[in-house]
């Protein structure tokens, strides 16, 4: 899931370390829910997203891609 940060929110994000450029943050389902279906697996992940925080009003949307395939989104979740 890479989360998608409103303008001005520079400091959450990562800094590459061969050059300058800023990146928005990528998060991991939890082993836990592998055994789920997609939809259920975003639906925690959203949970964890709303609950922290760091990051509570300074996202704009959530984008949910599956292992192998990150040319499409499968879900997007605006916030």
């Amino acid at each position: 899931m890479m989360l998608m940060l409103k303008n001005g929110n520079d400091e959450l994000k990562f800094k590459s370390p061969s050059s300058d450029k800023l990146f928005n943050p990528v998060w991991y389902s939890y082993l836990k829910f592998n055994r789920y279906d997609e939809e259920r697996i975003a639906a925690k992940m959203v949970e964890r997203v709303q609950m922290n925080s760091k990051y509570a009003g300074k996202i704009q949307q959530l984008q949910f891609y599956r292992n192998g395939d990150r040319s499409q989104p499968f879900k997007i979740v605006r916030l």
